[in-house]
């Protein structure tokens, strides 16, 4: 759906991509957050997934370096 706003900005069915969003995306609902399950999706991520990119760094590196070798 995105490239065919960008496709539509481009060729000038709409003057900006805002004006495209606003024509083609309807929300048809709002969901709000439930107060206790967003506190324990807070302490899943505090608690096990903040840390995980310091244990993973140096495997990021690595993974880095062998796509690298993949560049012309």
């Amino acid at each position: 759906l995105g490239v065919a706003l960008l496709a539509g900005v481009g060729t000038g069915v709409w003057p900006a991509v805002e004006a495209a969003c606003d024509a083609i995306i309807k929300p048809v609902e709002v969901t709000e957050p439930r107060a206790a399950q967003a506190a324990v999706y807070q302490d899943i991520y505090s608690e096990l997934y903040a840390s995980l990119y310091g244990n993973l760094r140096a495997q990021f590196a690595r993974g880095a370096a062998i796509v690298a070798r993949l560049a012309p």
